[in-house]
């Protein structure tokens, strides 16, 4: 995961390279092909499938590594950094506001899964004091995730213009 010196390995838990491909082809869909063996399999665990994968960086020549044959960059080529963070190059779980410390999300998880210990983790607070807002939302059928909310704090929610 380190192209033109450039260490991309904290691009999330499931994050992998595809390799110098054509900059034409639609990456999105070269992320799921590409995607690792043992990257499939944990990830079912966690809700996800072999079409949740999206490109979240792309390196196109010198910054992917793509070389021609005689040692020039080949701009024709691209590497994707792919994750299950973004899908089409959108953020998979928009929060209202990214400002906002109430946007914090579980990842997918089987729908029996206590989300609630999950949610007082990442806000880091008392159990009794958690909500959590728990919808399909990008998970596979029969998984979702949680929108962990502090129920102390007041929620200020932008007006969506109709």
């Amino acid at each position: 995961m380190v192209f033109n010196n450039i260490d991309y390995s904290d691009q999330g838990k499931y994050a992998y390279a595809t390799e110098c491909i054509n900059d034409s082809l639609d990456l999105d869909t070269m992320c799921n092909y590409y995607m690792p063996d043992n990257i499939k399999n944990n990830s079912k665990k966690d809700g996800y499938n072999v079409n949740s994968a999206g490109l979240d960086v792309t390196l196109k020549g010198k910054d992917g590594d793509c070389y021609l044959t005689n040692g020039d960059p080949d701009s024709s080529k691209v590497r994707g950094i792919c994750n299950f963070k973004r899908e089409n190059e959108i953020n998979r779980v928009r929060p209202v506001s990214y400002e906002n410390d109430y946007n914090k999300f579980t990842q997918c998880q089987n729908m029996e899964y206590n989300f609630v210990n999950d949610c007082k983790t990442l806000l880091d607070i008392n159990q009794t004091n958690v909500f959590a807002d728990i919808r399909g939302f990008d998970c596979m059928p029969g998984y979702a995730r949680a929108k962990c909310v502090d129920k102390t704090k007041d929620i200020d929610m932008p007006v969506v213009p109709q």
